[in-house]
């Protein structure tokens, strides 16, 4: 008797099932546990393995990181992501700031602003 082809199967969706002579054994796959008959997903945020600067999103089985707003990377590794660097965003006679990830650019002193130049 195969009991592992029972109706309804001995073990959970989220288990395999192995037949051993006259029996079974159910084990849980990666990411969740449990008996086997039983087997609840891991919470793998839990504590959480992304980087500070990324959020952790417990999937069934798994689990995503994303870096938050302003930070670039894998989830894992974030870096944040500054606008100023790039030297054309602001006019020649202009102070970049970055400020929660957008670039503020201000005028020098004794420069006005006209649009995106400071004249």
């Amino acid at each position: 008797i195969i009991e592992c082809d029972d109706d309804p199967p001995p073990c959970h969706v989220n288990a395999t099932c192995n037949d051993i002579p006259g029996l079974y054994e159910c084990n849980c796959f990666d990411g969740f546990t449990g008996n086997g008959t039983y087997c609840d997903d891991v919470d793998e945020c839990e504590p959480s393995r992304c980087h500070d600067n990324a959020t952790c999103e417990n999937t069934i089985g798994s689990f995503i990181c994303r870096c938050i707003d302003d930070f670039r990377g894998n989830g894992f590794e974030c870096e944040e992501f500054i606008e100023c660097a790039d030297d054309s965003i602001c006019d020649e006679n202009a102070v970049c700031n970055n400020i929660t990830g957008t670039p503020v650019c201000t005028c020098n002193e004794g420069f006005v602003a006209s649009g995106v130049v400071c004249e």
